[in-house]
């Protein structure tokens, strides 16, 4: 029977898993109820949700997915503050609102065992509105009962005050508690109708409900001890009045004034019986209660305090008993005074013979209701001594349970220190994952930026490479020009030689030969400058071939990884190529053999593929990958057979690209849909041949068949696949799918 405790922080109830948003003490599955809760649908017999809904953020939606993970007919106790009080319209952790309407938007059935007082509303007499929006929510959760606690002020009012109070004002009702029934259609739970089940309701209460109840009780004993005392004042103030007039009025005067006090005296023992017998029946409901509170005896941890609770009870019983036997002796010897002094007043008056005959009678009267008093007395002291017997039965029982309690203390606070560990490790796993997450990504801004850089470079060399040739070409027409000016010098030589022959004058050789000394001085500076430029053209051309040849090696690390994910991505198309279609599948093991069944894979799927033949009856079945792993919360696998121990579980999983960011992880699962246990491991530290183990933290034993194996994977950047075993029926049958896994 699987009981879930909604948001049950670090104060869960026994027999509950505990769920909340936070890994404290008690709670043992982590999980946000604005999302997703991880249960199965139809999975869950009793919820209580104890001063949690009115903190998610949509109530609808939260109401939705409870109504999806419960059984039809599954009892919901649902305890939250009520709305109209000032303290939570305050609150800003309360999102949602709870009153006498809350359940009518989460069913369209009419009708609820409710008394209708206590919704009534001029605009909706009917009890379900949950399809007034012309929408229909898909839920029907039906309303068993409704009971509200109010502050100390009211709770020992009547119910019909009480519901008045809290209409008109705020800070009257402090919380609600609804019980409801999950209806999940008429045809659900063998066509039973709802009437049988309210019939059949065992409501369910936290531990504390108890206390809020008799905090009521115990404002009603209050008045009821003050209105006895006021009472017996009262009747003092009658008897001292009558005895301090019979003395000095006269006699008729006396006679009269004996009448009115006795008439006066008469109605106050009325009252005070009336009072008494109240008394004794609210006592009673007060036995009542005590007794109600030792059956709720469900928890050794609880049994103490329950015995100490009575105890307490029993001896306040006793006290008020006590009380009011003496309260009772004391008005026997007032009675006694008073029969003598309406004696001593009988002698001057013997006309009031009728009065004192009276008298007797109700004196007798009086001594009647003394024996029966005495009865009830020696009735209570029985029941008291039955309930000292009890109380030390239950004292002895728990002296018994006390060791076995110390040690089931022991081993919750070492399960409490082993949690707190692995939420530790968990915690420096996720914080590890981050950083390793961060630092790729940073990696990855650097990589493309220096792929743009080394595109920069490439056009900054390839417009230098032009340059420099334009460069070159300058130079040759510079050469060419230098070629013909020495061609010219030349020739100038020779009209020296040719004016020497002619025998011009010195002046002028002289003049010819300074002009081509300048010209050829200003050829070889522009031949100085032209090398100078060629030589800084040179280094930056060097510099340009250095930056190209480590955005070379770049180029070619990038063309490495694309061509390990070209290679992985064709392994992955020639391993998923067999079981295309559903009839291949079914064909697969008899037409193509298992031996024949990708003959590439390694080494290691062999022991995983003989243990699953053995496991699984899988010796027909292909090997086929299943779908993207972060597709989905989980790959959940059913596992037929049973495990006396279970230490690690080897998987072959087959990520689409080595070496990336991400989790990869395990869930064990009883067949009760408890978490056992979860382990997670990096995604780039999987092994390259396919198949990687997960170590438990602590082996499992028991394991029964029908447990459950769940794979999930978070926060990855590309897809990843698990392989599985596929077998199917030859012709027809739906195709059945293992884990391709080994247990040890």
């Amino acid at each position: 029977m699987l009981r879930i405790d909604l948001g049950c922080g670090t104060k869960k109830q026994p027999g509950f898993i505990g769920v909340d948003r936070y890994p404290l003490a008690g709670v043992d599955v982590v999980a946000d109820m604005n999302r997703i809760l991880p249960f199965r649908e139809d999975s869950v017999d009793l919820l209580l949700a104890s001063h949690s809904l009115e903190h998610v953020e949509k109530l609808l939606a939260t109401i939705q997915e409870v109504y999806r993970i419960c059984k039809h007919g599954t009892q919901l106790c649902i305890i939250a503050p009520y709305s109209e009080q000032k303290l939570n319209w305050a609150n800003p952790y309360h999102k949602c609102v709870f009153n006498e309407h809350t359940p009518r938007f989460w069913t369209d059935h009419p009708d609820t065992p409710v008394d209708p007082e206590e919704y009534n509303h001029p605009h909706a007499y009917q009890w379900g509105l949950s399809k007034t929006d012309n929408s229909n929510p898909g839920i029907d959760i039906r309303l068993v009962r409704m009971e509200y606690f109010y502050f100390p002020r009211y709770a020992g009012l009547p119910s019909s005050e009480q519901r008045r109070l809290r209409q008109e004002r705020t800070d009257v009702c402090e919380q609600i508690m609804y019980h409801l029934i999950v209806w999940k259609g008429d045809g659900e739970g063998g066509g039973r109708p709802f009437d049988d089940y309210v019939a059949e309701f065992q409501p369910y209460e936290p531990e504390y409900i108890p206390l809020l109840r008799n905090r009521g009780r115990g404002m009603l004993l209050q008045k009821s001890t003050t209105d006895v005392e006021e009472a017996r004042a009262a009747i003092a103030r009658l008897e001292v009045e009558l005895e301090s007039r019979a003395v000095d009025a006269p006699a008729a005067t006396q006679s009269k004034r004996v009448e009115e006090l006795t008439a006066d005296l008469e109605r106050h023992k009325t009252l005070l019986q009336e009072l008494r017998l109240e008394h004794h029946q609210q006592c009673s409901s007060l036995s009542t209660a005590l007794a109600e509170s030792l059956d709720l005896r469900n928890h050794l941890l609880d049994a103490k305090a329950s015995i100490v609770g009575a105890k307490g009870e029993i001896v306040q019983l006793i006290e008020a008993k006590v009380r009011a036997i003496q309260d009772r002796d004391q008005a026997l010897a007032k009675e006694t005074i008073l029969t003598s002094e309406l004696a001593e007043l009988r002698q001057p008056y013997a006309g009031d013979r009728a009065e004192s005959e009276h008298l007797k009678t109700e004196l007798i009267s009086l001594r009647r209701d003394h024996g029966e008093l005495q009865a009830r007395e020696a009735l209570l002291t029985s029941q008291l001594e039955a309930a000292r017997q009890a109380c030390a039965a239950e004292a002895q029982v728990s002296e018994r349970l006390r060791p076995e309690l110390s040690g089931a203390k022991d081993e919750i606070n070492e399960w409490r220190a082993h949690t707190v560990r692995l939420t530790g490790e968990i915690t420096r796993l996720h914080e590890h994952c981050a950083a390793q997450t961060e630092v790729v990504s940073r990696a990855t801004i650097e990589l493309h930026d220096t792929a743009a850089y080394n595109r920069i470079l490439r056009d900054e060399a390839a417009g230098i490479g032009r340059e420099l040739e334009s460069a070159r070409v300058d130079l040759r027409r510079e050469a060419a020009g230098a070629a013909a000016s020495q061609a010219e010098a030349s020739s100038l030589m020779g009209q020296v030689r040719d004016l020497r022959a002619n025998l011009e004058s010195n002046d002028v050789l002289r003049a010819k030969l300074g002009l081509t000394r300048a010209e050829l001085e200003t050829v070889t500076a522009l031949l100085g400058l032209q090398r100078q430029k060629e030589e800084a053209l040179g280094l930056e051309v060097a510099a340009a071939r250095r930056e190209a040849a480590e955005a070379a090696q770049e180029g070619e690390r990038w063309k490495t990884l694309w061509g390990v994910a070209k290679r992985s991505l064709s392994a992955l198309c020639l391993e998923a190529r067999t079981p295309e279609l559903a009839h291949m599948v079914r064909a697969g093991g008899f037409l193509i053999g298992r031996d024949s069944q990708h003959q590439g894979l390694p080494k290691r799927f062999v022991a995983l593929r003989e243990y699953c033949d053995g496991h699984f009856h899988a010796a027909r079945a292909c090997l086929v990958l299943s779908n993207d792993l972060s597709e989905v919360p989980y790959r959940e696998y059913a596992i037929p057979f049973e495990l006396d121990r279970l230490a690690s579980v080897s998987l072959a999983i087959r990520p689409m690209l080595p070496g990336f960011s991400g989790i990869v992880g395990i869930e064990i699962v009883s067949a009760d849909s408890e978490i056992l246990t979860q382990v997670c491991l990096q995604l780039a530290a999987l092994h390259g041949d396919g198949i990687t183990e997960f170590q438990l933290p602590a082996p499992l034993a028991g394991l029964r068949k029908g447990w459950l194996l769940r794979v999930f994977v978070r926060d990855v950047d590309a897809p990843v696949q698990v392989y599985e075993l596929a077998r199917g029926a030859l012709l027809r049958g739906a195709t059945q799918f293992f884990p391709c896994v080994l247990f040890q």
